[in-house]
């Protein structure tokens, strides 16, 4: 499958995350719209989707995280 990985929350390289820079993306869909992209991992603390691009690039607002705003960095860690 190919798309776009997206979670509930910041991951790290233990979850497979790689890259310098925490982009937050905001989707203006409901939860409704993401179930059949959802992939349940057991174990997995947090929640993530496979979002095919075309559906995340019509939908999304992203931004870069600074780093220096720790509320977001290690929200729910």
């Amino acid at each position: 499958m190919e798309g776009v990985w997206l979670s509930d929350m910041p991951l790290d390289c233990n979850e497979g995350a790689v890259g310098d820079e925490l982009l937050q993306v905001d989707l203006d869909l409901d939860e409704q719209a993401l179930d059949g992209f959802e992939w349940n991992a057991e174990g997995h603390r947090y929640r993530e989707w496979l979002v095919p691009a075309s559906l995340a690039n019509r939908h999304a607002c992203v931004s870069i995280v600074d780093d220096t705003d720790d509320s977001l960095v290690n929200a729910d860690r």
